[in-house]
């Protein structure tokens, strides 16, 4: 009988990190190759305002969980939806580290664990106290990626200390960079 219970026990992590490790196959109710008619009809149902240029589309007015008044660019290949990048309306200087953190715990507990990672250039170095001068002169870079079959979603503090999200369909990402491959080779051709 112990064993039994030990058993359950230790298996019974696995089970529950199953069950908030999601897929990733779409971002504000919109799926992933979703037309440009769709992704604007759901956006502006909740009081998005879009604007299209060179192809993609930018919504301002977004709310992203808690967050209201994000930037959105919605990006297209063959009339699909690909990717967004989401910009986090900007906060308080020193509260970014604070913000990003609290994104990725969110995105986290939705698409399963991440490492941050950090990269400082010289003359700055990780605990110098010295950060948001690092973020703002571009010499250090935070970053988070998760990966799945279907999508893949990274964060990243930007030197202008905003926070972008990015959400890429893995499949249609690749046809858009082979559609923008082809298009390049034929001009240099």
């Amino acid at each position: 009988m112990k064993k039994a219970i030990l058993s359950i026990l230790l298996i019974m992590p696995f089970f529950c990190f199953c069950q908030t490790d999601e897929d990733i196959n779409g971002v504000l109710g919109i799926p992933f190759g979703a037309s440009r008619d769709k992704v604007i009809e759901v956006l502006a149902s909740k009081g998005a305002i879009s604007k299209q240029k060179e192809g993609k589309i930018l919504f301002s007015n977004v709310k992203f969980g808690p967050y209201e008044g994000c930037l959105a660019i919605f990006s297209f290949v063959g009339n699909k939806f690909y990717e967004v990048i989401i910009s986090l309306p900007h906060g308080p200087d020193g509260t970014v580290i604070n913000r990003y953190d609290r994104v990725n715990r969110e995105l986290s507990k939705e698409y399963g664990e991440t490492k941050t990672y950090k990269k400082f250039q010289y003359p700055y170095k990780e605990g110098d106290g010295r950060t948001l001068s690092a973020l703002k002169g571009g010499k250090a870079e935070f970053e988070a990626y998760w990966t799945k079959e279907i999508g893949s979603v990274s964060s990243k503090i930007m030197a202008t200390l905003d926070i972008f999200l990015t959400y890429q369909d893995n499949k249609l990402t690749r046809k858009a960079l082979e559609e923008n491959y082809s298009k390049k080779k034929a001009v240099i051709n």
